[in-house]
């Protein structure tokens, strides 16, 4: 009896403390007094991808810029509330390649190419960074799949966590792309400037054209823009590798075919009678002396 009483006691003293222990929270002890400021909840309003071709006047298309861009509202309910929009930007440069992995271009160099956040308020205005500065630049050489990020904010205390339409501006200075055969071209004199942006009551973003050379050419259309070169082409070195990889992939599929056949015996091919063969041809071949 008295161990059966002791064992109920250790029972009913385990559930008391899991009943009272206290819940796991994301809180952190902070400050002097060491306070609890409750943890801060980030909400994905929208999002959207878009990606920008640049092609030669035959084309083909040797560099391309793709863009990931979110829409994000944090919030913190303590004394006073916290809220705030960020928006996001990943985006990554892109060297085209043939059939066979080779890229079509060397390089592609900027002498800078920024990005500016740029968004809208219920009240109608419009507001982009242009004026005060990049969220991020880069300098020298777009490497071939390199990616980049930033998510800077860009309203404090807004009245809804909803905006009407976000985006960015892309400045690109001085692009130079430097061809496979050596051939540099200068895409444009001046700054050529894009706008990506998304409407929210839209499902599709767009992208248009704000400042350009007079001779460069766009289309845009959903989640895509085209921006021609009029001068280069590279369709050679598709061509000639798009030939050498269809050759290729023919002499494996024949192989492949013969070796399959001879290993389920339904045909027996003699290496030294082929190459006997081969002998005998290059014999008849040669000229007599």
């Amino acid at each position: 009896m008295a161990r059966r009483n002791a064992l109920l006691i250790v029972v009913t003293t385990l559930l008391i403390l899991i009943a009272v222990s206290p819940s796991e929270t994301t809180a952190a002890r902070t400050g002097p007094n060491r306070t609890i400021a409750p943890s801060a909840q980030v909400f994905t309003i929208d999002e959207f991808t878009y990606r920008v071709s640049f092609r030669l006047s035959d084309g083909v298309e040797v560099l391309l810029l793709r863009g990931s861009f979110e829409l994000l509202y944090y919030y913190q309910h303590h004394h006073p509330t916290v809220s705030k929009h960020h928006i996001s930007a990943v985006f990554g440069f892109y060297y085209a390649k043939s059939a066979l992995g080779r890229t079509l271009i060397r390089s592609a160099e900027v002498d800078r190419v920024a990005f500016y956040p740029m968004w809208s308020s219920f009240s109608g205005h419009t507001y982009d960074w242009v004026d005060t500065g990049p969220a991020l630049q880069l300098n020298d050489t777009l490497v071939d799949g390199q990616m980049i990020g930033t998510r800077p904010m860009i309203t404090n205390k807004p009245l809804s966590r909803y905006l009407p339409s976000f985006g960015g501006i892309f400045v690109f200075e001085g692009l130079t792309i430097k061809l496979r055969d050596g051939t540099s071209i200068r895409v444009g004199e001046d700054p050529i400037r894009i706008a990506l942006e998304k409407e929210s009551s839209k499902m599709d973003p767009r992208g248009s054209i704000e400042a350009m050379n007079a001779n460069l050419s766009y289309e845009s259309s959903v989640r895509l823009m085209t921006l021609t070169i009029p001068s280069g082409g590279v369709s050679g070195i598709i061509t000639a590798d798009m030939l050498t990889a269809v050759s290729l992939a023919g002499i494996g599929i024949v192989a492949a075919t013969v070796f399959i056949l001879q290993r389920t015996n339904r045909i027996h091919v003699s290496l030294d009678r082929i190459r006997s063969m081969l002998q005998q041809r290059q014999e008849e071949g040669e000229p007599e002396s």
